[in-house]
C-alpha cells in the first residue's frame, strides 16, 4: 500500500477542491529511492501474458465491453453477465459507481483515511460527506457502530476499500456482509474497491470472495493493476445489480464511450493467464517485499 489517502477531515478542510490531489502529485513529483507511490507489483510484459506475438484488435467488440471479456468476468463472479461493466480503471470505477448510486446533496459516508480521488469524486459529484473513522489504534479496522451511526444520519452509499487503502487492513467476509445488511436496511448502497483483495487470497491464505455475492445493493469494483501489474492497460470492472450496472453504462456513454479495443484484448488475454500473474504476485510478496522492509527500516533504525 502507498500513502495515496488522506482523512475526510483534511479534504474537507480546504472547501472547494482546488488543489491536484494525489494523483498529480504521484504523477509528477521527483522520484525517490524509496518509490512508495507504485502500490501494485512491478508492471507486467507482454511475454507475461503470452500476447507478444498476438496481433492487436483495433475494432471495438461489444457496446458496453469485449462480449468475451464480461463472460469471464461474470463467470469468476458467479453473476449474469449484465451485471458486469468494463471499465478503464478501478479509479474510473469509483467516480462511476458514485455517480451511479448517488444524487447531488445526498450524503455519503467514506472511511477515513481514504483514497483521495474517492474523496475527491464525491465532492464534485456534490456529495455531502460524512467520515467513518478507522483508527490506527483500532488496526484500522471497520467499526460496525461507525457505519451505522451514519446510516442513521441518512446517507445513501457507504465507501470502502478492501485490503483497507493505505493500511492493509483485511474486512472479512462475515463482517462485509454484516455492513451490506446494515446498508439494506437502510436503503442505502454499499461500494467496496477490491483492487488489492486478492492479496488476501494468495498471500494470507483467505478464501477468494468478493462483496459483489452479499447482495443486490453492493457494488464491487476491481482491475488488473495492483495485483496483476497490468495499469497500463487500463483494464477494469464494475459488478451491480442491473440497474446499477445500466445507470454506470450511461455515464461511460458521456466520459469515454467505448473502452480501447486493445486494452480489452490485452485483458481478454490477462484471464486466460490469471494463474501465471497470480504466482508472479506470489514470488514479489515473498521475495521483495520483506527485503524491501529490512531495507527501509534499517535506514530508520540505523542503530
Amino acid at each position: 500500500m502507498c500513502r495515496e489517502s488522506v482523512t475526510v477531515k483534511e479534504v474537507l478542510r480546504f472547501g472547494k477542491m482546488t488543489g491536484n490531489g494525489y494523483l498529480h502529485w504521484a504523477k509528477v513529483h521527483r522520484r525517490v529511492q524509496y518509490e512508495l507511490t507504485n502500490s501494485g507489483v512491478p508492471s507486467a510484459s507482454l511475454n507475461d501474458i503470452g500476447a507478444s506475438s498476438i496481433p492487436v484488435d483495433l475494432v471495438v467488440q461489444g457496446p458496453y465491453g469485449h462480449p468475451s471479456l464480461i463472460e469471464r468476468i461474470a463467470g469468476i463472479y458467479a453473476v449474469d453477465e449484465s451485471r458486469v461493466v468494463p471499465i478503464m480503471g478501478a479509479s474510473s470505477g469509483i467516480f462511476l459507481s458514485l455517480g451511479a448510486t448517488i444524487a447531488r446533496g445526498d450524503p455519503v459516508a467514506l472511511e477515513s483515511p481514504c483514497y483521495d480521488p474517492a474523496v475527491r469524486a464525491a465532492r464534485f459529484l456534490g456529495a455531502d460527506i460524512l467520515p467513518i473513522v478507522r483508527e490506527p489504534n483500532k488496526r484500522f479496522r471497520v467499526q460496525l457502530h461507525e457505519i451505522e451511526s451514519q446510516l442513521k444520519a441518512g446517507v445513501r452509499a457507504v465507501f470502502l476499500t478492501n485490503l483497507h487503502n493505505p493500511s492493509g487492513q483485511f474486512t472479512d467476509r462475515e463482517t462485509m456482509r454484516e455492513i451490506a445488511h446494515l446498508c439494506l436496511r437502510r436503503n442505502a448502497t454499499l461500494i467496496v474497491d477490491e483492487v488489492y483483495l486478492d492479496a488476501a487470497h494468495l498471500n494470507l491464505g483467505q478464501p477468494r470472495w468478493s462483496a459483489a455475492r452479499l447482495g443486490d445493493n453492493v457494488v464491487a469494483i476491481n482491475s488488473l493493476t495492483k495485483i496483476h501489474g497490468l495499469g497500463g492497460i487500463r483494464a477494469g470492472w464494475i459488478v451491480a445489480n442491473k440497474a446499477t450496472a445500466n445507470r454506470v453504462r450511461q455515464l461511460v456513454n458521456l466520459i469515454n464511450g467505448d473502452n480501447p479495443a486493445p486494452s480489452e484484448g490485452l485483458a481478454l488475454q490477462a484471464f486466460s493467464r490469471l494463474a501465471v500473474l497470480e504466482e508472479r504476485f506470489r514470488r514479489f510478496y515473498r521475495v521483495r517485499v520483506p527485503g524491501i522492509f529490512a531495507t527501509f527500516f534499517r535506514k530508520l533504525l540505523p542503530h
